[in-house]
């Protein structure tokens, strides 16, 4: 679960990012202000970390839980097959 935060964390923070970016429009000299450029990168992580797990608690499935459940479920697969002793010789 905490990856699939983290991952759909960094898509909702980048989408709220783009969306920043379009709304407002900002010079170069505030685009250098990397002090608040960085803070608000970290806000929009924070942010999208909530909504990933307001998703999850919707049972909306997101990207990071289509991709991370796959990962678990060759996990169990390889698990079961070493317990098996199938892939020795």
């Amino acid at each position: 679960m905490l990856r699939r935060t983290i991952f759909d964390g960094i898509v909702f923070g980048f989408l709220l990012c783009l969306l920043a970016a379009a709304l407002f429009v900002t010079s170069e000299e505030q685009l250098l202000q990397l002090g608040l450029v960085s803070s608000l990168a970290l806000l929009f992580f924070v942010v999208g970390c909530g909504i990933s797990l307001g998703l999850s608690a919707r049972k909306v499935v997101t990207l990071g839980a289509k991709l991370f459940a796959a990962h678990q479920g060759l996990r169990k697969i390889a698990l079961g097959i070493a317990l098996s002793g199938a892939g020795s010789c």
